[in-house]
């Protein structure tokens, strides 16, 4: 299963891009495409977590591979509750 991920908002500063991300875990682990061709920064915010240490790896997949514009998120449980707020290009 996939995690379930909403654009819930989408901005451009100068020229980087800005991305707000409303997601869902189902799973513990999960990469999550940000839209954004490369990513610069990724910030999370917790809504209703259950995991208390989430970690956030930018333009990297699941499995700490290279992927740019991937977010690789683990240590959540299924039903976590976040926002990422993506800024890149």
């Amino acid at each position: 299963m996939a995690f379930d991920v909403a654009t819930i908002h989408k901005d451009v500063h100068g020229s980087s891009q800005f991305r707000v991300l409303s997601c869902v875990a189902d799973a513990a682990t999960q990469a999550i495409d940000s839209g954004l061709d490369v990513l610069y920064h990724v910030a999370l915010n917790q809504k209703s977590m259950t995991s208390g240490n989430p970690r956030i790896m930018p333009n990297q997949g699941a499995a700490g591979t290279a992927i740019v514009g991937t977010i690789a998120v683990t240590g959540v449980a299924s039903g976590d509750e976040f926002f990422l707020a993506c800024w890149g290009r």
